[in-house]
């Protein structure tokens, strides 16, 4: 099954957009974009802008969406710049593989990501939802926490998280970049 859509959300400030363009160099190459840009409140939206947009486009054309979203986890640790990595490799060098494993069983509800705990997204913000599991999470989207976002949302819901590699933690180490090959720069 082909990916060939982005949903790609940002904050709307300078650092969101020079992220974006950054991301955009690249993706445009090999998906069509739709981006989704919010601003920075007391009252944050967390990922439900981008989530939305991607569950009801996933759902509308039938087909599956890379979701990406470029805050959260990885400006709390200083590491935006590996993720970004991670998902330029994964989304791009990787996508064939991202592919056949939505041939496998397609009508069953699955999420795909470079590194998974195998219950849930670790790197929660850049994932490819399938139709079926696109119609739960657009089913269970709420304005909520950060928390729900992360653990929440896709847990014990009936859909399948598949990724690439598995971690024993939710958050995953610089020794799982370093395996990976991702290097920040200047390190």
């Amino acid at each position: 099954m082909k990916i060939d859509k982005c949903v790609l959300s940002v904050y709307e400030t300078l650092d969101g957009l020079d992220i974006a363009g950054e991301l955009c160099s690249w993706l445009k190459k090999h998906y069509k974009v739709y981006k989704v840009t919010q601003q920075p409140t007391e009252n944050n939206l967390y990922e439900y802008p981008g989530l939305l947009m991607a569950s009801n486009l996933s759902i509308g054309l039938n087909e599956p969406i890379l979701y990406l979203h470029t805050k959260g986890a990885a400006n709390n640790y200083d590491i935006q710049g590996i993720v970004r990595s991670l998902w330029k490799n994964e989304f791009r060098l990787n996508k064939r593989w991202y592919e056949a494993q939505l041939d496998v069983d397609p009508d069953k509800p699955k999420v795909l990501c470079p590194i998974t705990t195998g219950e849930e997204v670790a790197w929660y913000n850049g994932y490819i939802m399938n139709p079926a599991a696109a119609k739960i999470i657009s089913e269970r989207l709420k304005v909520t926490d950060r928390e729900f976002y992360e653990i929440g949302l896709l847990k014990d819901c009936g859909i399948e998280v598949v990724g690439r590699y598995m971690a024993k933690e939710r958050l995953v180490t610089m020794k799982m970049f370093e395996i990976l090959g991702i290097k920040m720069k200047g390190m």
